[in-house]
């Protein structure tokens, strides 16, 4: 993805993840069901596709210990994907629980994943599709790390306010709470802050 490519998908987040074709969820006569079934497939397909693009920012991803506001936001995107992939009508929840618990096995298999990463993932994708329930994929905000650019945080009620700055600015590898939601361990630094004398 070029650098072009990034930064429109960035200005035109927020407005694109709001952007939900409503005739999709509707429940169409018999004959027709199969087709539109068929085309929330293909459009939950598409919503998981585009987040899982977006979270792979190119600059973060070449050094895993690059300290950059992409970091530890796997969660959050998943947690995305599968809600708006879910907002697609039946079709879309099925392939975004299909989709997501074969991924996550070809992780097990491809790269060896542990059972509590994988769980931390289905976890994340489950959670996207209970808040795609409500209509609104805002209830993924507990997973934005601190530092990811706000262009690309979906908050509860669409508008982002300092009460949410606040909240995901304590999001870090040093909370251990965050990380423990992450399903990762806080680096040894961060260890020594919470050792008693």
């Amino acid at each position: 993805m070029s650098h072009n490519e990034m930064k429109l998908i960035m200005e035109n987040w927020r407005e694109y993840c709001h952007g939900i074709d409503e005739s999709t969820i509707s429940v169409p006569a018999l004959p027709a069901a199969g087709i539109i079934v068929t085309k929330q497939v293909i459009d939950g397909m598409m919503e998981m596709w585009k987040q899982y693009q977006t979270m792979k920012d190119p600059e973060c991803r070449k050094d895993p210990e690059a300290k950059c506001g992409w970091r530890y936001s796997d969660k959050y995107f998943h947690c995305v994907a599968h809600c708006l992939s879910s907002m697609h009508g039946w079709g879309g929840k099925t392939i975004s629980e299909i989709f997501g618990t074969a991924r996550e096995m070809t992780d097990i298999i491809r790269k060896g994943d542990s059972d509590e990463a994988v769980s931390r993932d289905l976890i994340a994708n489950n959670f996207g599709r209970i808040a795609a329930e409500s209509g609104h994929c805002g209830e993924c905000w507990k997973y934005i790390p601190a530092g990811l650019p706000e262009l690309l945080w979906i908050v509860p009620g669409g508008k982002i306010t300092d009460a949410h700055r606040s909240a995901v600015a304590k999001n870090t590898e040093c909370n251990r709470d965050f990380m423990k939601m992450q399903g990762e361990e806080m680096p040894e630094h961060c260890r020594l802050k919470y050792v008693t004398y």
